[in-house]
């Protein structure tokens, strides 16, 4: 028997092959839709893998195309995301003039929706860059990622391969065609933790997985790293951040210096964790010559550093201490204080010893009197003999005065 979520996925089908069809065609119009694919970097390889097509100009060509081939009603093209009602209670193409990537689920059996990519980039503001198909019975954008259900993915993931979280879908093929990689993005949001999960259940576990965060090099593209830090750790893994030169995305990247610069990137990255203490850094890095200010900045960036398994802690802390000249002792102490007041409430930190994903919430008696010891040697040696210290009620957050002097920096 045919369920409603088989209709439409047929349907779905039914348009990846139209959509390819209007791509290979020799008008004007699907050749200025290759010559998108072509600025951006996209190899004829991958356009065939990821089922890339184009959605020509006109009000009702796919609608028509599925009305006349394979029946489809006016509600079901709805319930599909295919077609979009007009004020006059007729239904058209959703997508029109632009290039279409479709979504396979997880598992590659299933094409659930389509992102379609504008072909000009100057188009007007109210234009978006991106329309995604709409939630349907076969999605939500917010809790799938692009680029797992790709012809090959799984035979990679199989082996192994590393993978490469992207803001947008063409960075996600182009990190998937430099080296080893696996490619893949969220669907036109920042990433979600549905998303994150979705991650650990195809590819995990994480921890014995590499991940690259390969985000635009821009403020955006700051932030979305910072928000996927806690994300991607609370799903089991130890991610890494690829640094992009300025301007570039990984499409881009790849397109003008090819495949090798940006597996090189991608090779290169540092831990995701550096940029969240960056950021937890930089309302104090200049005021870090008075003690006001260092005081203020080992509080902000301690609970990051205690939140670490155990065995990362000593090198992000040195990061730290290396990066903005702090002194060892009063951040180490912070973090060990951190550590130690987790553990005497019962809290998550009884399971940092067996790392991200493994046990983290284990209580029992030999993981709890193993942990204090494991916190203190896990730094530099004087700590294992120091007292729990004591840093004062000043809160982590409220920005120190600046003294009052003829000298005082300002931001």
């Amino acid at each position: 028997m045919t369920t409603t979520q088989d209709r439409l996925s047929d349907l779905h089908g039914a348009a990846v092959r139209y959509y390819r069809q209007q791509l290979a065609k020799p008008d004007d119009d699907a050749a200025r839709a290759r010559a998108v694919l072509d600025e951006r970097g996209i190899p004829a390889a991958a356009r065939t893998a990821y089922e890339i097509g184009y959605a020509p100009p006109g009000w009702t060509n796919l609608t028509d195309h599925l009305r006349r081939t394979a029946g489809a009603t006016d509600a079901e093209l709805l319930d599909a995301g295919l077609g979009l009602l007009t004020q006059r209670q007729t239904v058209v193409d959703r997508f029109r003039d632009r290039v279409m990537l479709p979504v396979r689920d997880a598992g590659s059996r299933h094409v659930i929706a389509f992102l379609g990519r504008r072909m000009d980039d100057r188009a007007r503001p109210d234009d978006p860059k991106y329309l995604n198909s709409p939630d349907t019975a076969l999605w939500r954008k917010g809790e799938q990622l692009y680029g797992f259900g790709a012809r090959g993915v799984p035979a990679k993931l199989a082996k192994g391969a590393p993978i490469a979280v992207a803001e947008g879908p063409l960075d996600a093929i182009a990190a998937s065609y430099s080296g080893p990689y696996i490619g893949v993005a969220p669907c036109g949001t920042a990433l979600t933790a549905a998303q994150a999960q979705l991650l650990a259940r195809t590819a995990g576990p994480l921890e014995d997985r590499r991940i690259v965060t390969a985000w635009d090099a821009d403020a955006g593209g700051r932030d979305a790293a910072v928000r996927a830090y806690d994300l991607l750790t609370a799903a089991g893994a130890w991610p890494y951040n690829a640094t992009l030169p300025a301007g570039d995305d990984p499409a881009a990247l790849r397109q003008r210096l090819g495949p090798n610069a940006l597996q090189a990137a991608l090779d290169d990255a540092e831990p995701l964790a550096r940029v969240v203490l960056d950021a937890r850094m930089e309302p104090w890095r200049d005021r870090l010559q008075w003690a006001e200010g260092r005081v203020n900045a080992v509080r902000s960036v301690a609970p990051v550093l205690a939140a670490m398994p155990i065995h990362r802690v000593a090198g992000e802390s040195a990061y730290v201490i290396q990066t903005y000249s702090l002194d060892a002792q009063p951040l180490n102490e912070a973090v060990v204080e951190i550590i130690l007041r987790d553990l005497d409430s019962g809290g998550d930190a009884a399971g940092r010893a067996t790392g991200p994903g493994r046990e983290r919430h284990t209580t029992g008696p030999d993981v709890v009197a193993a942990a204090p010891a494991a916190a203190r040697t896990a730094f530099p040696t004087p700590l294992a003999q120091t007292p729990r210290p004591a840093l004062g009620p000043a809160s982590l957050g409220a920005p120190p005065r600046a003294p009052a002097t003829a000298h005082a920096r300002r931001r």
